[in-house]
Parts: C-alpha cells; structure tokens; sequence
C-alpha cells in the first residue's frame, strides 16, 4: 500500500523553455562580470564565462564519479579561485546571490497538473516529498520558487543535494526523506522525467518508480524499468491507485 509519493523538481514539476535555459547562462555570466567590475576587480566577460565552465565540469565530474554533491557557494569559490584567491566574505556573499538568485530572471513555469495531482494526494492522505538534484540554484531558492508557485504547501519533507551532501541517483538521498517521513521504501513511490536519476535511484532504494515520459527518445536498455510510465501529471491519481 502506498503512503508517501516522492517527485523530482526540475522538469517534473518546474521547468523552462531551452531557450530560457541559454539566456540563464548568459545573464549569470553577465551579472558576475558586472559585479565583480563594481567590486573594483579587473575581469573579462569571456574570463567569467571560462572559470564558470570549469567549474560546471569538475563539479559533473566528482556528481559522475560519486554522486557527492557541491553547495552553491563552494560553486563561487571555485569560480574565484584562479583569479581572486582569497576573496573576503562580503564580495562572496554578493556573488553568490548574483549566481544563485538569476533564475528568477526567466520563465519558469509550473508542469500542468502539477497542482490537481498535489491537492489530490494531500486530500487522500499521502505523505508528499520532493527529491531534487541542484546543479546552480541552492535549496533555499528552489524552496522560494515553490513557495511563489504556490506549491510548497504541500511538501511534508523537502530534499536537496546540496543541504545533504549527495544525490540522485544515489540510494542514501531516498532513504532519508523516507526515514524523515516514517515509510517504508515498499511504501513509497517517487515520481520523475530523468531515468538515470530518479528512476534508477528510486529502484536501487526500494521505492516504486512512475516515469513520467516528457520526449520520444527511447528508455534506456541499461536502466531498470520503471513501475508505470504516465506523460503527464494528471495521471497520477490513476497510476497511484494501480499500485
């Protein structure tokens, strides 16, 4: 018997349109220039750019590798590191929200449903987690955008690898939002667009896995399947009765 439904966050519930993804790119790399010019430092847009991809791969290296994961401002540091080696504590902090608050300069946009399946769930008893994986946007702004889409109310238990330290699909991340919510893993489902990720690490954990199918590209063979694929959040209150 299902107790609790565990859902990714980016893609599944929030996402954006590609093209706001690019011009994200651009505006962090323009605000940090522009920042670190006003804080009297002497840096090229193309230096930012660079030092902002070195670190976006040696973070997905150590992910790939281990699955541990970085908070946003170790991000900065290492955007830093190579041009300002001892910055103080002040021009960390402004970059940091420079980095960390530019999504709010795009299109985000709440997955359709997303809402009617959380309301039905919170209705019929459910326990409702959230299992995020950040990349350059911290809990405590996702948590922010949650609350401005006005779903955040219906979370009993909120994870992010960058407040626990590791992430999907890692087996550890699911177990504690479970343990946090008192269920089983035979008691929980979780929810998610990313096979690698949510699906895997959903079955390596002992959860149920529904996949929710957002493109046509084929699942993958080295994947474990999952329980039910839906293709869009309105299913969900009839996929979580057939489990």
């Amino acid at each position: 018997m299902i107790k609790a439904v565990l859902f990714d966050f980016w893609n599944t519930l929030i996402f954006h349109e590609a093209r706001e993804g690019r011009r994200l790119e651009n505006i962090r790399i323009d605000s940090l220039t522009q920042a670190l010019s006003d804080a009297g430092f002497s840096v090229s847009r193309m230096g930012v750019e660079s030092a902002v991809e070195a670190m976006n791969a040696e973070c997905d290296r150590v992910r790939e590798k281990t699955g541990q994961e970085f908070d946003s401002r170790s991000q900065v540091r290492m955007i830093l590191e190579k041009r300002i080696p001892e910055p103080n504590e002040v021009l960390l902090e402004n970059l940091w929200k420079v980095f960390t608050r530019a999504i709010f300069s795009i299109d985000l946009k709440a997955r359709d449903g997303a809402e009617i399946a959380l309301l039905f769930l919170k209705e019929n008893g459910y326990k409702i987690g959230l299992i995020c994986n950040i990349y350059n946007t911290p809990g405590v702004v996702i948590r922010e955008i949650l609350r401005k889409s006005g779903l955040l109310r219906y979370f009993d238990v909120l994870m992010f690898s960058d407040e626990y330290g590791l992430r999907k699909p890692r087996s550890e991340i699911f177990l504690e939002a479970l343990s946090r919510m008192d269920v089983k893993s035979s008691e929980a489902v979780h929810i998610g667009d990313a096979p690698n990720m949510d699906i895997l690490g959903a079955k390596k954990a002992g959860l149920k896995a529904i996949y929710l199918q957002l493109t046509h590209q084929p699942y993958p063979s080295n994947i474990p399947k999952p329980d039910l694929t839906i293709g869009t959040l309105h299913q969900i209150p009839e996929a979580i009765k057939k489990l």
